[in-house]
């Protein structure tokens, strides 16, 4: 590769008419083999909080749903490292590192996934997260795997300069809804703010809702220790 690719794709480049997130995305899965993907936002001020932005299919929402309820793994760790992640269900490295993670991704049907940073900057602007019902058999060539890794970055520098404007406007007032109401759950249970976090993802996880429902829930007064939205 060049140093040209370093640069966003041109609308004279061989991926000039990539439209959106979708495109973005499809072209990667391509690459990889993959059998579906998702993309979330994070925010910078607090890292437990997201927002789903594109999603191929029901599965690549359950496995993100399961990636952010495990607030562990992957996904995390390519955040906190800026860095590809990888997590594959035969690996006894990874299932001696996350067993619940691995666990629950098995009973989805899928066994292996890889989780990209999006976004150029010192801290990644969320992840792009790739997933596959069974392991690869072989090893891509290495091109490849930096090829993906660049086309991520300017995925998330193209989704918060244009494509993703409307998302990122959601995401911010699903960021102030999460905030208040994990603020809400330490005060009313004497919590931290990551227990209070995480029992708001278990409450949405536990009822097949977003955390954002449960968190306008919480605001509206409702208890998330009993009862239903």
């Amino acid at each position: 590769m060049n140093d040209g690719d370093d640069a966003p794709p041109g609308d004279d480049g061989p991926l000039g008419g990539l439209a959106g997130v979708g495109d973005w995305v499809d072209v990667c899965i391509d690459l990889l083999g993959a059998d579906g993907a998702a993309v979330i936002v994070t925010s910078a001020e607090n890292s437990d909080a997201r927002s789903l932005v594109h999603a191929t299919s029901a599965s690549a929402t359950a496995v993100a749903d399961v990636l952010y309820v495990h607030g562990c793994g992957p996904d995390r760790a390519a955040i906190d490292d800026n860095a590809v992640c990888t997590i594959t269900s035969g690996d006894p490295l990874d299932r001696l590192r996350w067993p619940a993670l691995v666990e629950q991704l098995s009973s989805l049907g899928v066994g292996w996934v890889q989780v990209y940073p999006i976004g150029s900057g010192d801290r990644a602007s969320g992840t792009m997260q790739m997933y596959r019902r069974t392991p690869p058999t072989r090893r891509w060539p290495g091109e490849v795997d930096v090829f993906v890794s660049k086309l991520a970055r300017v995925l998330g520098d193209d989704l918060v300069g244009h494509a993703g404007i409307d998302g990122l406007m959601r995401h911010h007032v699903d960021l102030q809804s999460a905030n208040i109401a994990i603020g809400m759950l330490m005060a009313r249970h004497d919590l931290a703010a990551d227990e209070a976090s995480a029992l708001l993802r278990a409450r949405a996880y536990a009822l097949s809702i977003s955390s954002v429902e449960v968190a306008r829930w919480v605001i509206d007064g409702g208890d998330v220790t009993a009862g239903t939205v």
